[in-house]
């Protein structure tokens, strides 16, 4: 079949569908069907998590995703893979307990399953400005509010405004985005006009390279990484993440979604710059998603990593698990011994002409700390044993 009459196809389809949703009064005109539904096949090309939702926006309910639904994403791409590093077998099912409760409670997450129904947008000043009622009990309290379309609701599916969205159910208040979606200029990570151009143009000289290519482990949507590529256009950028949300910076160059403790062998020394901001607290097993950054990064390459277990899962399979491999009932003690025997291999490599660290852990305070080292030499997983 010849590409036009792809096209064509698409366009009927896309109309009937538009037709469809202004007989049932969910859009008042058929361009504002067609406007919609325009929309929605743009966010589902890379909203693979989220189909049910979009799917949810245009029906006015949402159908949870099923177990085996999220199984076959975590299949095809968090385990569709070689890992850098062999993980046990005990590691593995332990991740993928994990990250199948994980992806349960994001993609079916409360809050967007009452967007998909009948919502509000307050302008009260008691709701901080224009926030979204997503119940009845939030909607009976305001004074000044109108109901949202369709289209309006389309319209928040913006990464920036996603992010900061303000919704209320009943008397909880939070923002759409899930935590962790930061700029550039937040917290630790660098500002960009007094270090990214001398470090870039250091780490260019140092890899021999004039495009660089970066990756951000923990990348949330992906703002860190859009502010890069406004700040410096002749770099390839990378985001790292285990979840979508549902929608996510088009300026990425490609998004990884895999976890940090099991990334792909075909990141070996792929990476110029590698940066993460606190995201390998949320490990299970920081240590690994630690070495995988060093084998990452490639020979002249620059990491800058914020690193911390505390907010490591504490459920009981975790406990069982170090208790049999560390002999230790307490979860964050356990991951301090590891990551202590790993900072002594850390500073040996340093000794060995293999790294040099330019900033490193705390020894004093649990070993959390930022992470910088320049990667000197190649880098293999027996380095680390």
């Amino acid at each position: 079949m010849k590409h036009q009459e792809v096209l064509n196809i698409g366009d009927r389809l896309a109309s009937i569908q538009a037709q469809q949703l202004l007989a049932e009064g969910r859009v008042k005109t058929l361009a504002e069907g067609e406007e919609v539904i325009r929309i929605v096949e743009k966010l589902r090309s890379t909203g693979f998590m989220y189909h049910h939702f979009f799917d949810g926006l245009l029906s006015g309910e949402l159908k949870p995703i099923s177990d085996a639904e999220i199984n076959k994403i975590i299949d095809q791409h968090h385990f569709g893979f070689e890992p850098m590093i062999p993980l046990t077998g005990d590691q593995e099912a332990l991740l993928r307990s994990h990250l199948l409760e994980n992806l349960r409670g994001s993609l079916n997450y409360e809050p967007i399953e009452l967007f998909c129904g009948d919502v509000y947008e307050s302008s009260d000043k008691e709701f901080f400005g224009h926030t979204i009622l997503l119940d009845q009990k939030a909607q009976l309290r305001a004074k000044n509010k109108r109901r949202l379309t369709l289209l309006d609701k389309l319209n928040i599916l913006e990464p920036e405004r996603w992010k900061n969205q303000h919704y209320q159910i009943s008397n909880l208040e939070a923002d759409f985005g899930l935590q962790g979606n930061r700029h550039l200029g937040e917290l630790d990570y660098y500002s960009l006009d007094k270090d990214f151009s001398g470090l870039f143009a250091e780490i260019r000289k140092s890899t021999g390279k004039d495009k660089l290519t970066v990756l951000d482990v923990g990348c949330g949507i992906g703002f860190a990484l859009k502010d890069i590529k406004g700040a410096d256009p002749n770099v390839e950028v990378h985001g790292l993440t285990m979840e979508q949300e549902p929608v996510m910076c088009e300026e990425v160059d490609q998004y990884h979604y895999c976890l940090a403790e099991r990334m792909p062998a075909d990141f070996k020394e792929k990476f110029d710059v590698i940066i993460s901001n606190y995201a390998l607290r949320y490990c299970l097993f920081s240590n690994l998603a630690l070495k995988n950054i060093f084998l990452a990064l490639s020979i002249g390459g620059y990491a800058s990593i914020d690193f911390a277990f505390d907010r490591i899962p504490r459920d009981e399979s975790t406990i069982s698990y170090f208790q049999r491999t560390e002999s230790e009932p307490k979860v964050f003690s356990a991951m301090e011994k590891i990551v202590a025997r790993l900072w002594e291999k850390i500073k040996k490599l340093e000794t060995d002409g293999k790294i040099e660290i330019i900033h490193g852990l705390s020894e004093k305070y649990h070993y959390h700390g930022i992470l910088r080292i320049k990667k000197l030499a190649s880098l293999k997983p027996s380095d680390f044993e």
